[in-house]
């Protein structure tokens, strides 16, 4: 079976070992190491490295100042742990629509799904490709957070996707481009300011400020920056924790993989590319079938290829039976109990990606030949059905 889903193979890992060997496990120099990593690929400076994109959107969100009873914009086409963060602090979702070209949020939608009482808006890159029309996202609307668990790479008018919306938060779960067996990372752009003294960060700027209160928030409100000539133990035993955290930081091992992946992530990512592009090529004019669209600016990290098919059930079974494993990629989020609460109108592009979604392997261990019988198998499909 060719999977969707895979996990880089580490054949030689010096860095996994020097930790070991080490005696310090928790976060110290290879996590200041993997930052520096981050910073030079995505050329930003205010990036957080921490356990995953989760803890990011959560960080995200108290940053923007959401509580309960706050109403929070979002898809509900995404991994459900962008939803469970919003959850997570008390706020009401309120569910915008998908547009079928791109998988991700419509952004009139958007626009339309937000009340007086919305706090933030929460974007999903659906594999690695921006909704349509970001980059006209209003200065004075809601905060923004883009949910960038699959968009290690992606470009957004000509930068990283890192420099758009006040956040975006990173996964480097195991199967992603870039892994650190488990992560994340958090990047900090915002000029709002809520829920915080500045008298705590008098010096800083509002973005400056943001980024140190992020710092802190990922270990319970102390910052990890040891002053010089104090030890761990008596920096922590002085700290005051004006506000109070998670436990969401990286530690040294998984900054470690993550190292040692960074190589493997850039290769993965520009094999990605060629076999979207592959496909873009291979599936024009397809009958029944239609691409994914790419909106203008955007060059995606491609973590996963999609298209949408009205013949979905009986290609993914006759894919199946021939070792090609497909997926839906996520059950629609707004079906979930545990969102019962969440508020939204009709929404025909939901229905329509849950009905005609198809996501194909297009990963860096798909070969020359497998996506060439991919491609073949679906345009095969199609040309029987009509």
């Amino acid at each position: 079976m060719i999977p969707v889903f895979n996990a880089h193979a580490f054949e030689d890992f010096p860095l996994v070992a020097q930790v070991l060997t080490s005696g310090v496990l928790s976060e110290r120099a290879m996590v200041d190491r993997f930052r520096g990593e981050l910073q030079r690929l995505f050329e930003h400076q205010r990036i957080i490295p921490i356990n995953s994109c989760t803890s990011g959107l959560t960080m995200a969100l108290r940053l923007l100042g959401v509580g309960p009873g706050d109403e929070v914009v979002s898809t509900p086409f995404t991994m459900v742990a962008t939803n469970a963060a919003i959850a997570s602090l008390g706020a009401r979702i309120v569910w915008c629509d998908i547009d079928p070209a791109t998988f991700c949020a419509d952004m009139k939608s958007v626009y339309d799904s937000m009340t007086p009482a919305t706090k933030a808006v929460v974007l999903t890159c659906v594999g690695g490709v921006t909704p349509n029309g970001l980059s006209a996202y209003p200065k004075d609307a809601p905060g923004l957070i883009l949910d960038g668990a699959h968009s290690f790479m992606t470009m957004y008018q000509k930068r990283h996707i890192s420099h758009w919306g006040d956040y975006a938060c990173f996964s480097f779960q195991s199967i992603k481009h870039l892994t650190t067996g488990d992560g994340g990372a958090l990047a900090v752009n915002s000029q709002r300011f809520i829920g915080a003294d500045p008298s705590w960060y008098p010096a800083a700027t509002n973005v400056e400020r943001n980024y140190l209160r992020a710092e802190r928030m990922k270990w319970f409100g102390i910052s990890r920056i040891i002053p010089p000539g104090m030890t761990r133990l008596e920096h922590q035993m002085k700290s005051d924790i004006e506000e109070s955290g998670y436990k969401c930081h990286m530690n040294d091992l998984a900054a470690a993989v993550g190292l040692s992946c960074i190589d493997k992530a850039l290769n993965a990512v520009h094999r990605s590319r060629a076999t979207a592009k592959y496909y873009q090529q291979a599936f024009a004019g397809v009958k029944g079938l239609t691409r994914i669209t790419v909106p203008e600016g955007c060059e995606p990290a491609w973590w996963v290829y999609g298209f949408r098919t009205i013949h979905a059930e009986g290609l993914m079974s006759a894919l199946a039976a021939d070792g090609i494993q497909t997926t839906r990629l996520w059950r629609r989020n707004d079906t979930y109990t545990c969102f019962r609460e969440s508020t939204g109108k009709r929404l025909p592009g939901m229905d329509t990606v849950a009905e005609q979604a198809v996501f194909i392997p297009s990963g860096w261990w798909v070969t020359d030949a497998d996506r060439e019988r991919i491609a073949g198998r679906v345009v095969a499909y199609h040309s029987t059905t009509g």
